[in-house]
């Protein structure tokens, strides 16, 4: 869709720090337009709102547009905009200019407790229809990253967005399924890589075995491959599904602190 936009959004908690160095990177990387949205929590009528008041939420989403202009983006990639309201209607309602949504993975009630995922998040994730990158540490150039895919429905249109954008396009993907290699998946497998070496990616696919379930086989990929960046579909008739979707997603966001691009 024309006229869509990156949009990163920018909270008290020092993960907006994070979300912003990585959403200016990234927009920079493919020119696409920037959003810092800062969504106030208490519902406001538009028609109140004095956009040149300097409110301290004004000032702080002003400090972030200056970190980002410090990276090096075009500044006329760049604006700022503040809403008021319940932060996950107001991202549904945004959701049609949405190209890539940036998140902390915690946020200002809960960057003090690592054992807890933002609800605003997890909401966020089976709600949205729109890629949502969450972020977790500071920002480091990605070295590598891997794709776990499934072969579902979702998991190609995650081939197709990454080949489209080309995010991360430089760096070397792993493109990784689990469980037994068959002939249809090894055909599916196949698919994904051709489509992505295609579009410019240096491919490393792979079947991956675990004797446990596939979130500890995720995770334990990741970190034997010291991955940078995990990108993931919903996995439909799966267990990964229930992983995504329900209380193992807040176990995978816990557990890994790279950055991880969710499909829904």
């Amino acid at each position: 869709m024309e006229n869509t936009k990156i949009v990163a959004c920018i909270d008290q908690s020092t993960y907006s720090a994070y979300v912003t160095d990585y959403a200016a990177w990234i927009a920079n990387s493919i020119k696409q337009p920037l959003e810092l949205l800062h969504i106030g929590d208490c519902p406001v009528p538009s028609s109140q709102i004095d956009v040149n008041k300097k409110t301290p939420r004004r000032v702080l989403l002003n400090t972030y547009y200056e970190r980002a202009l410090a990276t090096g983006i075009d500044p006329s990639l760049v604006e700022i905009h503040e809403e008021y309201g319940y932060f996950k209607d107001k991202i549904i309602e945004y959701e049609a200019n949405i190209e890539l949504l940036i998140l902390g993975r915690r946020g200002e009630d809960t960057q003090k407790h690592q054992e807890i995922i933002g609800n605003s998040l997890t909401q966020i994730i089976r709600t949205l229809h729109k890629p949502i990158l969450t972020i977790a540490e500071e920002f480091k150039a990605p070295q590598n990253s891997m794709l776990a895919f499934s072969g579902s429905n979702i998991s190609k249109r995650l081939v197709q967005y990454l080949a489209e954008k080309k995010l991360f396009s430089s760096i070397p993907l792993y493109l990784v399924m689990s469980g037994k290699q068959t002939e249809g998946r090894q055909e599916e497998l196949n698919w994904a890589h051709k489509t992505l070496e295609q579009a410019g990616y240096k491919v490393i696919s792979s079947f991956i075995l675990g004797g446990g379930n596939i979130e500890d086989t995720v995770i334990r990929t990741v970190q034997e491959q010291c991955i940078d960046i995990l990108f993931m579909g919903a996995f439909e008739n799966h267990s990964l599904y229930n992983m995504i979707f329900g209380s193992k997603t807040v176990d995978l966001l816990k557990y890994l602190n790279i950055p991880i691009l969710h499909m829904h």
